[in-house]
């Protein structure tokens, strides 16, 4: 049973409502952590299935004759090649596991901002302009190429060891995933103490 929260909605995300039974701090860490990890896990299952798919056509229909190329600028050719020849167990659940890290990562940001500012707008909006504006920032100060996003999530090799990189991957991340989530819990802690 559900009933309103001391007679008045709340105003941060998009609950007007909290459960009885709970208290206001599982109730914080409860969404806190159900914001980054239903983004992990959906990401990791569409990656997966994504490696699983392209194994499965490329073992019925062969290994494609021509190289693919995506318009963006970005070459999946090793990406493609290492999957189509079935290479590793191992590089597919590294490759799932860093997408999905800096996936959840971009989703901590929109939780964040979804958690201070009650717009569904901005909440779209802010991870891409976040996003364009750092990988600018980036390019102006010539900063080291580890320190991109997109490098991190898309070259699974790009510190020449894939150990190496889902442990950098995976503090990248969880670092920024946790000051955004902490910074969003205590504000929900803040507001449903004090309504």
């Amino acid at each position: 049973m559900r009933r309103r929260l001391a007679g008045r909605p709340q105003l941060y995300g998009m609950t007007s409502y909290m459960v009885t039974r709970s208290s206001p701090k599982r109730y914080a860490s409860a969404k806190t952590m159900g914001a980054w990890l239903s983004y992990f896990l959906f990401s990791v299952t569409a990656a997966l299935l994504f490696f699983a798919s392209v194994i499965l056509v490329t073992s019925v229909w062969g290994a494609p004759v021509e190289i693919p190329h995506i318009e963006s600028g970005l070459d999946f050719t090793r990406t493609y090649y290492a999957l189509a020849s079935k290479s590793c167990f191992l590089y597919y659940v590294a490759r799932a596991m860093s997408i999905s890290l800096i996936a959840s990562m971009w989703s901590m940001i929109s939780f964040f901002f979804s958690v201070y500012f009650a717009n569904v707008f901005l909440t779209i909006a802010v991870p891409p302009i976040i996003f364009y504006f750092f990988m600018n920032l980036l390019k102006e100060l010539s900063a080291p190429f580890y320190l991109n996003p997109l490098v991190v999530s898309y070259n699974i090799f790009h510190l020449h060891s894939i150990a190496v990189t889902l442990l950098y991957t995976l503090m990248y991340s969880l670092v920024i995933s946790g000051v955004l989530g902490w910074f969003s819990y205590r504000k929900m802690l803040k507001e449903v103490l004090h309504a």
